[in-house]
């Protein structure tokens, strides 16, 4: 079982790959609380790739979009939709998901960030392999 300390060390991982801002003590306690569930629970090969990936934050968006493309029911696409859930309904970042007035240029930019996803997912796939 993951001790608490890593398991915030994953939250603030996350918070900081979703937000770009510092997490908070709420989004923490949250995230560790939701990990004692059973449906949660990490068997020992999974917590193995957790503890490999952990140290390297900047895997985090590489294995984001691998799972996202190829490997939708990944448990680290489960512990990133969680996160991603405790961090909407936290009062700190209220403001990231709020309605935002329409610009121009946002097709370019999604266009530019999808294809970039795809290459992320592609690279994310290769992580995903070397470390199972």
């Amino acid at each position: 079982m993951m001790s608490e300390e890593e398991l915030r060390q994953e939250m603030r991982q996350y918070i900081r790959y979703i937000t770009g801002r510092k997490s908070t003590e709420h989004a923490l306690q949250l995230f560790v609380r939701a990990n004692e569930q059973p449906s949660f629970l990490l068997n020992q090969e999974e917590e193995n790739q957790l503890r490999k990936i952990l140290p390297h934050p900047i895997l985090i968006p590489l294995i984001d979009c691998a799972t996202g493309l190829f490997l939708p029911n990944h448990f680290l696409r489960k512990r990133m939709t969680l996160a991603f859930a405790i961090i909407e309904t936290d009062t700190a970042y209220v403001d990231l998901f709020m309605p935002r007035p329409f610009r121009i240029y946002g097709f370019a930019q999604l266009a530019f960030r999808g294809t970039t996803a795809v290459f992320k997912a592609i690279i994310g796939r290769v992580v995903l392999w070397k470390i199972a």
